[in-house]
């Protein structure tokens, strides 16, 4: 997901970042993420600045055997 909005602090990138180790948590990303990481055990959150705005990925990777 992208936008062309003024993209985020860097403080709030790496708080959302530690909000992975909490237990519970009401950061819509972070409970998107530990949602999706239940049906794909190999997924990652990248969260970045761009040159016009912010950027949000979750990021599927697939093993060798596609599994």
């Amino acid at each position: 997901m992208r936008d062309n909005g003024p993209g985020f602090e860097e403080e709030l990138i790496e708080k959302i970042y530690l909000q992975y180790e909490e237990e519970e948590t009401h950061h819509g990303l972070i409970n998107s993420y530990r949602r999706l990481k239940i049906e794909y055990p190999f997924l990652d959150l990248r969260i970045f600045n761009h040159k016009k705005g912010a950027c949000v990925q979750f990021v599927v990777w697939r093993t060798i055997d596609g599994v």
